[in-house]
């Protein structure tokens, strides 16, 4: 018994530390440009669209948001996640599509990106 309570309690531990980095898709494109890229009081962007993401391809998700690091040690404090996929996925891990049928993405990014 002893045995097995002592790895129970590792692999729970193991748990409480897990690094997490928090996505929020609540932000319009107008407060992501102007409060989290664009921020200060010298600059503004008006005009903001977005005319291939997943919410206008009907999809019903994002394909973009607002990140916070979290806990984890990512190298970036908070930003813009930009993706081809749904941006609940973010802190999952890596995301290839999104959507089903899956949605085709963004040629931009998917060139950037290297895909």
């Amino acid at each position: 018994m002893k045995r097995i309570v002592l790895p129970l309690i590792l692999l729970f531990s193991l748990v409480g530390f897990s690094q997490t980095v928090l996505v929020d898709d609540t932000q319009t494109l107008d407060q992501l440009i102007n409060d989290v890229l664009v921020s200060g009081s010298c600059a503004s962007a008006q005009n903001i669209t977005s005319p291939n993401n997943a919410m206008v391809a009907g999809e019903g998700f994002n394909s973009y948001g607002y990140f916070e690091r979290g806990t984890s040690n990512f190298p970036f404090e908070e930003g813009i996640v930009l993706l081809s996929g749904d941006i609940g996925d973010v802190p999952l891990g890596p995301v290839s599509d999104g959507g089903n049928p899956p949605w085709d993405g963004d040629a931009d990014l998917d060139a950037l990106s290297g895909g």
